[in-house]
């Protein structure tokens, strides 16, 4: 469950009931489980938003406004939580299982914030970790792609994170798809970029959906016998915060067809440029 939403998905759990709508004894110890763990922990769940590592040593991590949850799944042998990127004054740390009042050391070094939770803490379930704070980005996440209005920026599956799903026919038949792919972008400055999509030959035109900092924009690639570059979006990303940049396909849940994809991000003032010397 944790390690399903910390990835941005909704965790779906299958149970087969009796045939007179009992609920098989080692299933309801198993909910019973869950909703014991859930009345202590449910806020790193219920509403929290995934946060986008590509690897912690220890486990994941989602957040809420103020907070930052981190679920450790593997103990580490130290007893410290090591969190890369931290931007932020030195922020308040606890076991959320604990009351209020207590608290966990913390120091920062070189960007990088530890935690130092005690053998004792730990949850045999999984424990979580909740970190206060009161900065709009504490942290740079994974990959950050930095945005500087004098050059433009090339993005490929490398400096993303994916977005995955399991499909299958059964339980033996299994696979993963990328149904998206997302990049972190760090803008030094407020302004416009141009988005140009650059692909290599396709038998079949394809639609995409490109979302950032709340706004979407859709277009289609025609097929075409050889290489493609077309400009696909205008967007105007505000500098200060990371900004997610999200592709997928039209089609939600679809696998996304990125292989032969790579995005450029240019100043649109640039673009313009361009626009005249074709004139």
């Amino acid at each position: 469950m944790a390690f399903v939403t910390a990835r941005g998905g909704h965790y779906l759990l299958n149970l087969g009931p009796r045939g007179d709508g009992s609920i098989v004894e080692f299933e309801a110890d198993m909910l019973r489980g869950i909703g014991q763990w859930m009345r202590v922990n449910d806020e790193a769940i219920c509403g929290a938003e995934p946060e986008p590592w590509l690897q912690l040593d220890f486990g994941y991590a989602t957040s809420c406004p103020g907070r930052l949850y981190l679920f450790v799944k593997d103990f580490p042998a130290d007893g410290v939580l090591r969190v890369p990127g931290w931007q932020a004054a030195m922020p308040k740390a606890r076991v959320l299982s604990e009351p209020v009042g207590s608290g966990l050391d913390c120091s920062i070094e070189n960007e990088v914030l530890t935690i130092k939770l005690p053998k004792e803490k730990e949850d045999p379930n999984l424990t979580v970790v909740a970190i206060d704070h009161t900065s709009q980005q504490p942290f740079l996440p994974a990959n950050v792609v930095r945005l500087t209005p004098d050059q433009s920026v090339t993005l490929i599956a490398t400096n993303g994170l994916p977005w995955h799903r399991i499909v299958g026919q059964d339980y033996y038949s299994q696979h993963q798809e990328v149904v998206a792919r997302e990049w972190n972008l760090l803008p030094t400055e407020s302004r416009e970029w141009s988005v140009v999509v650059h692909r290599e030959s396709s038998g079949e035109a394809t639609g995409y959906l490109l979302t950032a900092d709340g706004a979407c924009q859709q277009f289609i690639l025609p097929a075409s016998s050889g290489a493609l570059t077309q400009e696909c979006a205008r967007m105007a990303l505000p500098s200060g915060k990371p900004i997610r940049l999200k592709l997928q396909s039209i089609s939600p849940g679809s696998e996304l067809a990125d292989k032969n994809i790579r995005l450029e991000l240019i100043p649109a003032e640039r673009m313009i440029g361009r626009s005249k010397q074709r004139e």
